[in-house]
């Protein structure tokens, strides 16, 4: 059963969204949008609230494949992985949402949100956390 006024009314997505399918009537209805072009689609992002624990960042491994890379205490692992070419798994890039967890080898890492310090064994938001010295992940 549809809901009357379905496609008249505002619809809020985070981050983009291409479309929505509706089956009817044993038919599918589909409305596309084009990255928040329709004026009846709003998309919405959000950023982390950060503390700020101190100056650590390090070199951080990723051990799957192979590569490492340095970065400061302000780059998230996630945004690390990404630029040595790695397919980092994410969905909301605010730890919401739990797709880029993997799990820290060796090494400390910092939580942006709590300030929290994780160590080896623990499974991590590679988006929301940094290095804390050198650190190795499972990816």
């Amino acid at each position: 059963m549809i809901k009357p006024g379905w496609g008249f009314s505002a619809d809020y997505r985070p981050g983009q969204f291409v479309g929505i399918g509706l089956r009817v009537d044993g038919r599918w209805h589909w409305r596309f949008y084009s990255f928040g072009i329709s004026e009846d689609l709003h998309t919405e992002r959000f950023a982390i609230a950060c503390t700020d624990k101190g100056d650590e960042g390090g070199v951080v491994a990723f051990a799957i494949s192979d590569k490492k890379v340095e970065i400061d205490s302000a780059t998230t692992l996630l945004e690390a992985g990404e630029k040595v070419g790695i397919h980092m798994p994410f969905g909301c890039r605010m730890g919401i949402c739990q797709t880029c967890v993997l799990s820290l080898e060796s090494g400390p890492i910092r939580d942006f949100r709590s300030g929290n310090e994780h160590g080896p064994g623990d499974r991590i938001n590679t988006c929301v956390s940094a290095a804390s010295g050198d650190c190795t992940l499972k990816i």
